[in-house]
C-alpha cells in the first residue's frame, strides 16, 4: 500500500513539471524578441521610404541628395505612371501582329497615325478598331447620308438625315461614309487625348454611322434608324459584343442625335459630328460655320439666373440656348413675312392647315414651322440654317434666338406668357365644334404686324374660324409652358 502511494506521488510531480515546461515553451513571443527576429530573418531585404523611390514617377535618374528638391520633378500622367503594375507584352502582342491592309490610303494613314502606335489602343478594342475600318475600307465609299432618294429611303423609320433640306443633302451625300467617319474619330481623341478613354472613343467615332452602310440599312431601314442598326452590326463583333462597356458604348451611338443626350460620351460624339458635318458643308465654299462649341452657350451662362414668374427651366430638360445673332437677321423683314401668313390657309393634300392666326384679345399665335419657313426665306444660304434642318438642338437654339430677338428689339413677343428659357408657350385650340387639342404657339402681339386685331379678325377667313374658334393658355389653367 505504501509502495503504491509512493508509486502515485511520483507521478502526480512528474506530471506537475511537464505542465510548467509545456507552458513555458508556449508564451507569446515578447515585442523586443519579434523585432530581433524579423531582423534576422529580414536581414537581405532592402527598406527604402516612399521619398526616396520618388523617382520612379519624378522621373529623376538618381535619388535625389537635396531633401528640398527630393520630390521635384516633371509631372507626368497617372496612365504613364501605370506602367509600373500594368501586365508586360506578351510574345502575342499587336506589335508583333502584322498591320492589316486597307484599299483605301485614308482609311491607312489614319491606322498609322491613330491606332497601329497607341499604346492605349490595344486588344479587344484594337480588334474592334480594326474590325470597323475594314467594313468602312470595304463599303464605307457610300453617301454619309440616308433617307432621301436612295436605297433606305421610303421605309417607316424617318432618317435624321431626311430633315436636311434638298440642297445641303445633295452636298453632303457626296462626301463617303468613310471619310465622314475618320473626320468624327479624329475630332473625338483630340477630346480625349492619350486617355485611357481613347479606345472607346475611336470605337463609337468610327461606328457611329456604320449602320448607313447600304448592305446593313437595306436589311433594317423599314424597322430601325442608322444609329440602331449601327449597334446591330457592331454587336455582330465578338469583341465589342463581349466589351464590358459594351452598354455605355450603345447608348453614346443610339443617341448621338437626341436632343438631350444623356451623358457626357454622348454630348462629346454628338459635338464632334456635328463640327465634322460644318467643316464637311464650309468645303463647298460655305465660311463661316459655327461649330458646336462652349463659347456658343456663353451668352446664357452669363445671364442672370433670375426665377420667372411662370418658371424656369427644368433640369436634364432641353434648354435653348441663345446664339450668336446671324448676320442675316433683319427683324422688319422676319415679321413683313409672319405677316403675310396671318389668317392664311394652306392647301395640302390631307387638306386645309393654318400656321398664324389672331385672336380677338390682341395676341397672334404662330407655330414654329411658320417661323422656320421665314428664317429658310431670309437665312437658307446659311450653312447654320442647313445645318440646323437636321439638327433639333440647333434648330430650337435658332429659333429661340429669333424670338427673343424680335421681342427686344421690336416689343414684338408676349414673353410674360413665356417661361424663362422657352419661346413657346402650351396651349389649348378649341374648334367651331367646341373640341380642343394641345399645341405650343410662338405668341406675338398684334401691334407687331402693323394692324388692329379688329382689322385682322374682319380678315380671317369662315373656314379658319371653324378650325380656330379659341385659343386657350395653359399657364392661366395652373400648367408649367414648355418648350
Amino acid at each position: 500500500m505504501k509502495t503504491l502511494a509512493l508509486i502515485a506521488g511520483l507521478i502526480g510531480v512528474g506530471l506537475i513539471l511537464f505542465s510548467i515546461r509545456l507552458f513555458i515553451g508556449l508564451r507569446p513571443e515578447s515585442a523586443p524578441e519579434a523585432k530581433e527576429r524579423h531582423e534576422e530573418g529580414d536581414a537581405e531585404m532592402e527598406t527604402l521610404t516612399l521619398k526616396e523611390i520618388s523617382h520612379l514617377w519624378t522621373e529623376e535618374d538618381e535619388t535625389p541628395s537635396d531633401e528640398n528638391n527630393a520630390l521635384a520633378g516633371d509631372v507626368i500622367e497617372f496612365t504613364e505612371v501605370a506602367k509600373l503594375w500594368r501586365k508586360p507584352p506578351s510574345a502575342t502582342d499587336e506589335a508583333n501582329t502584322p498591320p492589316p491592309a486597307f484599299a483605301i490610303e485614308e482609311i491607312a494613314g489614319f491606322y498609322r497615325t491613330m491606332v497601329e502606335n497607341r499604346r492605349l489602343v490595344k486588344g479587344a478594342r484594337r480588334t474592334v478598331i480594326v474590325e470597323i475600318l475594314k467594313l468602312l475600307d470595304a463599303e464605307g465609299a457610300c453617301p454619309s447620308v440616308v433617307g432621301k432618294g436612295h436605297a433606305g429611303g421610303g421605309g417607316k423609320v424617318t432618317e435624321t438625315d431626311a430633315q436636311y433640306g434638298a440642297e445641303a443633302y445633295s452636298l453632303l451625300a457626296t462626301i463617303p461614309l468613310y471619310r465622314h467617319s475618320l473626320a468624327v474619330a479624329r475630332k473625338f481623341a483630340a477630346t480625349a487625348g492619350k486617355g485611357a478613354m481613347l479606345a472607346d472613343c475611336l470605337i463609337i467615332a468610327l461606328g457611329h454611322d456604320i449602320g448607313k452602310i447600304p448592305s446593313f440599312h437595306k436589311k433594317y431601314y423599314s424597322t430601325a434608324d442608322h444609329p440602331v442598326i449601327s449597334k446591330i452590326v457592331l454587336g455582330g463583333i465578338p469583341e465589342y459584343a463581349s466589351l464590358p462597356n459594351r452598354q455605355e458604348l450603345d447608348a453614346a451611338i443610339g443617341n448621338h442625335h437626341a436632343i438631350t443626350p444623356p451623358d457626357e460620351l454622348t454630348v462629346q460624339l454628338k459635338r464632334c459630328d456635328h463640327d465634322a458635318r460644318a467643316e464637311e458643308l464650309a468645303s463647298f465654299g460655305n465660311v463661316g460655320v459655327p461649330l458646336l462649341l462652349a463659347e456658343q452657350v456663353t451668352a446664357d451662362a452669363d445671364r442672370p439666373k433670375t426665377d420667372h414668374p411662370l418658371g424656369s427651366p427644368v433640369e436634364g430638360k432641353f434648354t435653348p440656348t441663345t446664339l450668336e445673332l446671324p448676320s442675316w437677321f433683319d427683324a422688319d423683314t422676319v415679321l413683313s413675312l409672319l405677316g403675310e401668313m396671318v389668317n392664311r390657309l394652306e392647301e395640302t393634300p390631307t387638306g386645309s392647315r393654318w400656321h398664324i392666326v389672331s385672336m380677338p384679345n390682341g395676341l397672334v399665335f404662330a407655330n414654329q414651322d411658320a417661323l422656320w419657313r421665314v428664317i429658310h426665306r431670309i437665312g437658307g444660304h446659311d450653312p447654320l440654317v442647313k445645318l440646323a434642318d437636321a439638327n433639333e438642338e440647333m434648330k430650337r437654339n435658332l429659333l429661340h434666338t429669333v424670338v427673343w430677338e424680335l421681342s427686344r428689339v421690336k416689343n414684338a413677343i408676349a414673353t410674360d406668357l413665356m417661361g424663362r428659357g422657352h419661346y413657346m408657350t402650351q396651349t389649348t385650340v378649341v374648334t367651331k365644334g367646341g373640341k380642343g387639342y394641345s399645341v405650343l404657339l410662338i405668341p406675338f402681339r398684334a401691334e407687331a404686324f402693323g394692324a388692329l386685331p379688329s382689322t385682322l379678325e374682319s380678315e380671317k377667313p369662315q373656314a379658319l374660324r371653324q378650325m380656330v374658334a379659341d385659343i386657350k393658355l395653359k399657364i392661366r389653367e395652373g400648367a408649367t409652358c414648355v418648350t
